[in-house]
């Protein structure tokens, strides 16, 4: 029911209780009232086979006398019955010898024209019962008597509203004991709500429900603390956790930051090593080209001449006092002027001068500053012959 899906433990309870004690005092009503009913019947029917009997043995002796008058005064006596709604006396053979009909209460008595099975009947509003009337011994006759449900009616009324009264009495007095003993079962369940809502909304797992009873409440009640000591354990290991990891992630963004700084300067110090790479290669192929030439003019001057140059120098030197009797008269010094003008790298004037008045200006350079003869002469260099 949906109206239980909203309602409070507590009145759940209560209302519980109510029902069942409801039911059950319904239950218990009903077969009160069931059995009283049966009681009842059985009693109107005894009464009237009472009556039966009476009235049968007071009209036998009208019936042997076929006295009318009499009988009819007999059953006269029924009006001190107010249940009794007719009776009617059937003779020996059948016929209908005297009938009473009560005046004044609306029921029109019709009796069965011939006499059936003896024995009691309930309709929907009457009773009706056949007995035989006997005289020494002989069925001389029978009486019907009809009976109204007023007593029965009355006694049911009067049941009802006993019942009602103490159904509402019941109920309250039900009401009183259930809402004072349903707080040994609701008020631990309204305290472990309150502790739920109270963990919920404040995200404090440290609160702790309070236990009352051993029962099944008190294990929930435990199972319920010991897992928020859990939840509360494993929230500490993930804080102490997303601690190590910030600091992990702090540390990690710390090493990316200086790899990408040793990254950005290998890649500059690459960069410039490129550049160092293609000046040196621009440098070694000049170089290269330096050497080459180097070895060439090596070559050049190994091939020349000029290596006898110093000794020249030297015998200039020697002979620097008189330098031209040594030129003109000396075989070394005749020899001279041959050796410069074969030699490559030695220039002479163009003007027809004699070996005796040219001496290379290149080998001044040993010779005495004195030496006149070369300051007078006209100078040449090597290496350019013109």
């Amino acid at each position: 029911m949906r109206i239980f899906q909203h309602t409070s433990i507590r009145h759940k309870q209560i209302f519980i209780i109510l029902l069942i004690t409801s039911v059950a005092l319904l239950l218990a009503c009903a077969m009160f009232v069931t059995f009283e009913t049966i009681d009842f019947r059985k009693e109107m029917v005894w009464n009237l086979f009472t009556l039966a009997g009476i009235i049968g043995n007071n009209t036998a002796a009208a019936l042997d006398f076929n006295d009318a008058q009499s009988a009819n005064e007999t059953l006269l006596a029924f009006e001190a019955q107010p249940n009794i709604i007719g009776a009617c006396v059937y003779s020996r053979s059948g016929n209908i010898f005297d009938k009473y009909d009560r005046p004044g209460q609306g029921i029109t008595f019709a009796p069965p024209p011939k006499p059936q099975a003896y024995g009691s009947s309930f309709a929907r509003d009457r009773l009706a019962l056949f007995e035989p009337i006997t005289s020494k011994g002989d069925v001389i006759g029978v009486i019907y008597l009809e009976s109204n449900m007023q007593g029965l009616r009355s006694k049911l009324t009067q049941f009802a509203f006993i019942t009602v009264a103490v159904f509402l009495l019941t109920l309250l007095v039900a009401l009183l004991l259930s809402a004072r003993l349903q707080r040994f079962i609701s008020e631990p369940i309204l305290d472990l709500v309150r502790t739920v809502r109270a963990v919920a909304q404040e995200k404090n797992y440290s609160i702790r429900a309070v236990k009352r009873s051993t029962d099944e409440i008190g294990v929930l009640i435990d199972r319920f603390n010991e897992m928020l000591a859990q939840i509360q354990q494993r929230d500490a290991a993930l804080e102490a956790a997303r601690d190590h990891l910030e600091a992990r992630v702090e540390e990690r963004t710390q090493e990316l930051e200086t790899i990408h700084k040793q990254l950005v300067e290998a890649s500059r110090q690459g960069g410039m090593a490129e550049i160092a790479t293609n000046v040196l290669h621009n440098v070694g192929n000049v170089l290269n080209s330096v050497n080459v030439s180097t070895g060439l003019i090596v070559e050049r001057v190994k091939q020349s001449k000029t290596s006898g140059l110093a000794k020249v120098v030297d015998l200039l030197g020697q002979h620097a006092h008189n330098l031209g009797g040594f030129m003109t008269h000396d075989s070394r010094g005749k020899h001279l002027p041959a050796h410069w003008r074969n030699s490559p790298n030695i220039s002479w004037p163009s003007s027809g001068l004699s070996s005796a008045n040219w001496i290379p200006c290149g080998a001044t350079s040993n010779i005495s500053r004195k030496l006149s003869p070369c300051s007078r002469t006209t100078r040449w260099s090597a290496g350019s012959r013109k």
